[in-house]
């Protein structure tokens, strides 16, 4: 998987990119300071989304 999830210690959420070390960009913004809820859902998003490029771009079989 490429994304994390990450609680922060105010008790939000983060969305991290494995690949860039840095919090997931969610449509130019930073995935940071998330519900735990909204946050599990951009991580599934994201994944999905990630999944389908390497499927198109025949990295995965």
């Amino acid at each position: 998987m490429r994304y994390d999830l990450v609680k922060e210690p105010e008790g939000t959420w983060s969305v991290w990119d494995k690949h860039t070390r840095k919090p997931a960009d969610n449509d130019g913004h930073p995935a940071v300071g998330l519900p735990k809820e909204y946050a599990v859902d951009l991580q599934a998003l994201l994944e999905s989304i990630d999944m389908r490029l390497k499927l198109t771009r025949g990295q995965i079989v």
